[in-house]
């Protein structure tokens, strides 16, 4: 064999073995293995929570590594409303259609369509500006002043949110269906999710990371079929 085919051939090894690499990481990746950490948590309910009585509440802890809910979900009877809770420091709700209530503000929360992406923006909720007055964002709600919310009489409607995990802030978003034409009779839950890449957007309903990453990953396995073809 001469020196020149022999060159050729530890060059094709090499090439084959990184396809070969490439293509085992896409395999990994389009498997979902743990091996490769998706970026997106998503927790799916199936069929959905279901808060139809006065007082239910549905709590949601996003990392549940640290056994701190971050955020809740209530349906009440009283002034028939739906409305979303923070439970821990940092944690909030995309914001807007803001009302009061005597003497505390109460942030309205904004129903996201699927496919809207949700990062920083003008209003949250609870946050340091007027954290001591907004406690709780009304998704739903039917009082003597009227009813409204951006969430009364939807489905396939998501909520916005931000919190913490240690000093690194997420977002995510919450899906809920709310029933009632007028006024709210019940809350269904259908999943969560969020990016677990610090300060990383995430668009309402997602829960895979984009395709973009995978693909690149996927033309090992292309490439690695179309070489060994024309060999």
């Amino acid at each position: 064999m001469s020196k020149n085919n022999t060159l050729e051939n530890k060059k094709n090894r090499k090439l084959e073995k990184q396809l070969i690499a490439y293509s085992l990481a896409a395999g990994t990746a389009l498997l979902g293995t743990s091996s490769l950490k998706a970026a997106i948590q998503y927790t799916n309910l199936g069929e959905g929570i279901n808060l139809y009585t006065d007082g239910a509440v549905f709590d949601i802890d996003f990392d549940t590594a640290d056994g701190m809910t971050n955020f809740a979900v209530f349906f009440g009877t009283y002034s028939n409303r739906v409305n979303v809770d923070f439970r821990s420091d940092n944690a909030s709700w995309r914001g807007g259609n803001g009302w009061s209530q005597g003497d505390t503000l109460v942030a309205g929360a904004v129903a996201f369509d699927f496919g809207q992406t949700i990062n920083g923006g003008a209003q949250w909720g609870h946050e340091a500006t007027h954290e001591m007055t907004s406690t709780y964002g009304n998704m739903a709600f039917n009082t003597a002043k009227g009813d409204g919310g951006s969430f009364i009489n939807t489905t396939e409607k998501y909520l916005g949110v931000r919190f913490n995990i240690g000093a690194n802030r997420h977002y995510g978003w919450i899906q809920v269906d709310v029933g009632g034409v007028s006024m709210p009779t019940n809350a269904v839950i259908k999943g969560y999710a969020y990016n677990d890449v610090a300060d990383g957007s995430i668009t309402a309903g997602q829960t895979i990371p984009e395709a973009g990453s995978l693909a690149l990953l996927a033309l090992g396995a292309a490439g690695l079929a179309a070489w060994r073809k024309n060999r």
